[in-house]
């Protein structure tokens, strides 16, 4: 999949926090090449700070496991963390970095994350920002 500059500039979107959790590392490599590939794009494109990339993996792995499964993909490799994210202190961020402006969260996971987010959502809400939070749900 190409993405265009000319596609991302009609979008009127500034940037993108793209974060995934899954549980075992092969699931990365799902979408390894297309992430890859975009980052490297806005690399290209004087555009390093469009998209930010946080894989989270919920099950224990090595990095000599992490290492072998993504090493054609070296970009990847250290955005690769265990455990969940920081939920409040990215909204904490994200509130600091956004204030004014509107920010679209969009989940696709589980019931409880999805109550989560819509949660911090609303919280962020009162802070001076404008977060709309839309889900998808396959469960």
């Amino acid at each position: 999949m190409c993405f265009r500059s000319k596609d991302l500039e009609e979008l009127t979107v500034e940037s993108v926090h793209f974060l995934w959790m899954c549980q075992e590392l092969q699931s990365l490599l799902l979408f390894a090449d297309l992430l890859s590939d975009f980052e490297k794009q806005m690399w290209e494109e004087n555009r390093p700070d469009f998209i930010d990339i946080q894989l989270y993996l919920t099950h224990e792995h090595s990095k000599e496991q992490m290492q072998n499964l993504l090493g054609k993909y070296p970009n990847l490799v250290h955005k690769v963390c265990q455990g969940h994210p920081d939920w409040y202190s990215l909204f904490r961020e994200w509130i600091d970095l956004y204030k004014g402006t509107d920010v679209g969260v969009f989940c696709c996971g589980p019931h409880a994350l999805r109550h989560q987010l819509a949660s911090l959502c609303r919280k962020a809400n009162l802070c001076g920002c404008k977060f709309t939070y839309k889900q998808e749900s396959f469960f």
